[in-house]
């Protein structure tokens, strides 16, 4: 069916425009050329979408920080790392030079791994280069270069080489047995480059905003547990055990560890995520089936992720990555994304997957037709909204059967829609809006954030077990308006979604306060889903310290670490935006 153009968007059309669009509208038929067009539709001189973009600088410099390991000192070494560009602030790769810690230009080789293609601001500027150069490795201390752009370099490299020519094997207990491979040089870049770089959304690094204090304290430390880097008196059974637990896994941990990077800055998060990224690619086989699903287990979807791979591929030039998202695309063909009553199995998180899935493989490769395939992705789960399935309640969020999302067994018959899984759809559909400026994108968040503030919320009154007197706000799990009402209420547990499930209200408030909008309620909503999110986190994890056996910040269970903090390093740019 063809949709009526948004309420915002009449403002910026003229009388003319207005009469062709309903012209347009009575001829127009499912599948006919007015809905083949309203495909390509692009908003990109929208200020919502304008907003996600750093002026471009067309000079500049970055300090890089080299960290060799110790195997690699004492010999000339080929270093490569890549660097990550916001759209305008370079077009020629001839125009990048680096220079070491005396001072003095190294000669060096530069290709460029991807370019910002249409309808991005600067269309064409180069979005990621790889950097190679030899150097003597003489130490394992920490040596500052200075890469810079704007002006031609002097010196450059003849030759250029694959990027895992010199890597290493990983040493660390926890890979033992799997044959992990990380660089010999890692290149570290400023956090506060990275997160305006657009290589993950627009983030802001550590410390930018005191009010997030308190988010940045939790990545650091739930970091170190996710990362068996505990006390050694701490329970065995905290140790994440990644190489034989699936479980660790769900919901992207390398990205995860990306994003922890790129806020946190420092080398482990990097090396970290590299590691991770390399061990998840080799684990991926060619159906893009994950190694540690069981032998009789299908493909499944929900453990494909393309955007580790992209990540490491644009940090470290890996080419091995490159296959590997062959592999993790082919899952695409395992599950239909379009909704019907007919259909025995749809959730949020397989859209979500799937959207980035086809979004990510498109930016590694430029295939257009990777980009139509995430337009029809999104376009199901936006269909999902405005016209739900027959029988179903148009609450705006992507209705669906509790049978279709396997959940009949414990809630019942009825209609759901997952408040936390859709804030992976919500946060899929921003990477996806990001290369495609498609209007329809800040309509989906607001018809969802909507859908969770009307449907999605209830008043906890306190929490028993620590003697929390004051009512705090949690997202229903399950939810949907119409009787029979699934809503599958966990208190403990839907506590623990209120940091993620903020994407959909604070993403939703950024597009409602570019078009000069607001919305009182759903300001109230984001102030407490935020309190009870901190709550959540100094009740339940400050507990017993070390010397007590017990850890302070508990990843439990395992896969927690990615849901909190993969999807929401961005929120507190999307408070700055207001």
């Amino acid at each position: 069916m063809t949709s009526l153009p948004h309420p915002r968007r009449w403002r910026r059309l003229g009388a003319a425009a207005v009469l062709g669009l309903w012209l347009g509208l009575l001829w127009a038929l499912p599948g006919g050329p007015a809905a083949a067009r309203a495909a390509d539709i692009q908003d990109a001189q929208d200020p919502a979408y304008l907003g996600f973009f750093p002026p471009p600088e067309a000079t500049g410099q970055l300090p890089v920080e080299l960290y060799a390991d110790a195997r690699t000192t004492d010999r000339v070494t080929d270093i490569s790392f890549g660097v990550p560009f916001p759209p305008g602030c370079l077009s020629d790769p001839q125009l990048i030079s680096l220079y070491d810690n005396t001072g003095k230009e190294m000669p060096i080789h530069v290709k460029v791994l991807a370019t910002w293609p249409q309808p991005v601001p600067h269309a064409g500027s180069i979005r990621v280069v790889l950097v190679q150069f030899r150097d003597l490795i003489a130490t394992t201390l920490p040596r500052t270069y200075t890469l810079r752009w704007g002006t031609p370099r002097k010196e450059n490299e003849p030759d250029s080489w694959e990027a895992r020519r010199q890597w290493l094997p990983v040493e660390d207990k926890d890979y033992m047995g799997t044959l992990t491979m990380e660089p010999p040089v890692y290149a570290v870049l400023p956090n506060q480059w990275l997160g305006k770089s657009l290589i993950r959304g627009r983030i802001l690094p550590a410390g930018a905003d005191p009010k997030w204090e308190f988010y940045d304290h939790y990545m650091r430390h739930f970091f170190l547990t996710t990362t068996n880097q505990l006390d050694p008196r701490v329970e065995r059974k905290h140790y994440t055990e990644f190489t034989k637990d699936l479980e660790c896994w769900l919901f992207d941990r390398a990205s995860a560890f990306f994003v922890t990077y790129f806020r946190q800055g420092g080398l482990d998060p990097l090396r970290q995520a590299v590691r991770t990224a390399e061990l998840y690619g080799s684990m991926v086989g060619p159906t893009g089936k994950f190694a540690l699903l069981g032998a009789n287990d299908p493909v499944d979807l929900k453990y494909g992720y393309q955007e580790c791979l992209a990540l490491n591929y644009w940090l470290t030039g890996d080419e091995r990555m490159l296959k590997d998202s062959q592999h993790v695309l082919k899952l695409l063909d395992a599950w239909d994304p379009v909704l019907t009553s007919s259909k025995t199995f749809w959730t949020e998180r397989h859209l979500a997957f799937a959207l980035l899935n086809a979004t990510v493989a498109y930016e590694l490769t430029g295939d257009k037709a990777l980009l139509a395939r995430a337009r029809h992705i999104f376009e199901a789960g936006y269909n999902a909204q405005i016209h739900p399935l027959p029988g179903a309640p148009k609450d705006g969020c992507m209705i669906h059967t509790s049978k279709q999302g396997a959940e009949e067994g414990n809630n019942g018959p009825g209609w759901i829609c997952s408040s936390w899984m859709s804030a992976l759809a919500v946060d899929a559909m921003l990477r996806y809006y990001l290369v495609s400026a498609d209007p329809r994108v800040p309509e989906s968040v607001e018809l969802l954030a909507d859908s969770l503030v009307r449907y999605g919320t209830y008043i906890w009154p306190r929490w028993k077990q620590y003697n929390e007197k004051i009512p705090v706000l949690n997202a229903y799990y399950l939810y949907s308006s119409q009787p029979p009402t699934t809503r599958e209420v966990g208190e403990y547990t839907d506590v623990q979604h209120s940091l993620d499930v903020l994407k959909i209200v604070m993403a939703a408030q950024y597009f409602l306060g570019k078009h000069g909008r607001g919305n009182l309620e759903l300001d109230k909503v984001q102030r407490e889903l935020l309190y009870s999110a901190k709550r959540f986190m100094e009740l339940c994890y400050i507990k017993n310290g070390p010397a007590g056996g017990n850890p302070e910040y508990v990843v439990n269970p395992k896969r927690r670490y990615n849901w909190l903090f993969r999807t929401t390093a961005d929120l507190d740019w999307f408070a700055s935006q207001r």
